[in-house]
């Protein structure tokens, strides 16, 4: 979305953290599909692509538009639809919208029999199934989407296609399709707004989970959370970084993402000290959780302009002893898992010395 007639627009999540007031005013709302199909790749794939943005992406955002553009609703109401959408689970494991994904693919089907495409139609139809029950069970049976009954509802979407197949797209299952378990609350926390979100804060909660909370709990307000949580809980927490050790940008930078912090706030954090010049953080404790777990890796002047994983093992990692193969650790705020053996090449894998044996860093997604 952007302002009327402004050059570029802001990606919806960006503007509810940094800019909610454009959210709120008048403004202009698009969304962009960008499909791209090289020399001899399959037309049938790229309607298969397609198919998969509008019905899983661009359907759900549609909505979304159209609701924040009600002016009857409150402007908390409004805020609140954008954080319940982006709060929401993957896209890819919402059943509903992978129903809709592949009962428009046997409709397509359907529309084409009889026609000179109708093979075209079959093919569309049988990649469509299989991209919609791969893509599922990908997001819905791996952290952080699977829950208790991920089983389950990854059999239904298997059973609703097996179904469309033989009856064509007006078929219907007998079992309704089974929702995703309920998130429980984790316990209260006894305070002000300010205490609970510095609370959650520590505890490395998404800071869209605090907002929500807050709202229920304190009977915030989306804008005045953003507020609290920007420009005095962040930078309070900040502040512990210098007496950590933590002075250049990157350092401090992690320090915060590290947190929960976006980091889209946790740049405007580190940049400008967004907040800090009005002196009122005496009054907000914010309880550091650092270090992490893992140990933590920095490059050193030189090698953040020249290393990257596939030149060698940054100096910091080479001088410590003991790291073991699927260790993980933080180089400079990215994680890797460690692969250490006694061979320079494991597969297509090139190893560097680390000690008698050989290393490489892979990125943790």
């Amino acid at each position: 979305m952007s302002p009327p007639q402004a050059p570029q627009g802001t990606l919806i999540a960006e503007a509810l953290l940094l800019e909610p007031q454009m959210i709120l005013a008048p403004h202009e709302s698009f969304i962009k599909v960008t499909v791209m199909a090289g020399p001899g790749t399959d037309p049938g794939q790229a309607a298969v692509t397609l198919l998969h943005e509008l019905e899983l992406h661009v359907a759900p955002a549609s909505d979304l538009l159209r609701e924040i553009s009600q002016d009857v609703r409150s402007d908390d109401a409004r805020l609140g639809l954008v954080l319940a959408y982006l709060r929401r689970p993957d896209e890819h494991v919402a059943l509903g919208r992978q129903e809709q994904y592949v009962r428009s693919a046997a409709r397509i089907r359907l529309a084409t029999v009889g026609s000179s495409v109708h093979d075209w139609g079959a093919r569309l139809m049988t990649a469509a199934c299989a991209d919609a029950l791969e893509q599922f069970a990908a997001y819905e049976t791996t952290p952080p989407n699977r829950v208790a009954n991920s089983v389950e509802r990854t059999r239904w979407l298997a059973a609703l296609v097996e179904a469309l197949r033989s009856h064509g797209p007006e078929a219907v299952l007998q079992a309704q399709p089974p929702a995703r378990p309920a998130v429980h609350a984790r316990p209260a926390v006894e305070g002000d707004l300010s205490t609970l979100v510095a609370f959650r804060t520590f505890q490395r909660v998404d800071p869209l989970d605090i907002i929500d909370e807050a709202r229920t709990a304190h009977g915030a307000t989306v804008l005045g959370v953003l507020d609290l949580y920007r420009h005095r809980i962040v930078p309070a927490l900040l502040a512990q970084a210098g007496p950590l050790g933590l002075t250049d940008t990157i350092q401090q930078t992690f320090f915060l993402t590290y947190h929960g912090v976006p980091g889209l706030i946790a740049w405007e954090a580190g940049n400008t000290a967004a907040g800090t010049a009005d002196g009122s953080l005496e009054d907000v404790k914010v309880v550091p959780a650092w270090p992490p777990r893992e140990p933590v890796f920095w490059l050193t002047r030189e090698e953040r302009t020249s290393w990257n994983r596939d030149t060698g093992i940054p100096r910091s990692v080479l001088d410590t002893p003991g790291i073991e193969n699927g260790s993980h650790l933080y180089v400079d705020g990215v994680k890797y898992r460690a692969a250490v053996a006694d061979s320079d090449r494991v597969g297509e894998t090139r190893l560097f010395p680390y000690g008698r044996r050989y290393m490489a860093l892979r990125p943790v997604r």
